[in-house]
């Protein structure tokens, strides 16, 4: 990490490494941290803070372009590690939609519903309207656990297989529901849950 930080802190290249490495533990962690965690972290230099989220922001980025001009699909490793990046440290829930068309070619991704720490709830009708404004033929929905607990809990299977029925009835798919906790992601359809 140090040698990565050099250009940018120099001299301080080694302390702001170790600082980074035991406020997170690791590089990966450092880089899915909330912005709130890593200016902590990096408290005594505000420069070294920034240039940590302008990394963080640009990994973001290109896992992101990977994701919008490939095939969206649930065992892509590129969506998931991008989900994850996006989704993780986050202290509250947050529903997300990813629209697809026909051939599964990304249209967008957009915030939903925001909740608290142990759930979010979602009107359907804004979710659905949604997607046959964009002409999707369907999409993928994405939360996160703050727990850090992966499975899906009752509620989430309960709400998805609503959401599922309703979308069917007019002509959306839902083609699966991933749960991001910590670095863990939980896939409904993999489950056998959707």
């Amino acid at each position: 990490m140090a040698t990565l930080l050099r250009p940018f802190a120099g001299e301080r290249a080694e302390q702001v490494s170790f600082q980074l490495l035991e406020s997170f533990g690791s590089l990966d962690r450092a880089l899915t941290a909330t912005d709130e965690q890593i200016l902590k972290a990096c408290a005594d230099d505000d420069v070294i803070g920034g240039l940590v989220l302008a990394a963080r922001n640009l990994v973001h980025a290109a896992l992101r372009e990977s994701v919008t001009r490939s095939e969206v699909r649930s065992d892509d490793p590129a969506l998931l590690k991008y989900l994850v990046l996006k989704m993780r440290g986050k202290s509250h829930e947050e529903l997300h939609a990813i629209f697809v068309d026909r051939d599964l070619g990304f249209i967008r991704e957009e915030l939903i519903a925001v909740g608290g720490h142990q759930a979010v709830e979602s009107r359907m009708r804004p979710l659905l309207t949604r997607a046959l404004e964009l002409e999707a033929a369907g999409f993928y929905l994405v939360h996160n656990h703050p727990s850090r607990q992966p499975q899906p809990s009752a509620a989430d299977v309960r709400s998805t297989l609503a959401i599922a029925q309703v979308a069917g009835a007019l002509e959306l798919t839902v083609f699966d529901h991933f749960i991001i906790a910590g670095n863990s992601v939980a896939s409904m359809r993999g489950l056998g849950l959707l």
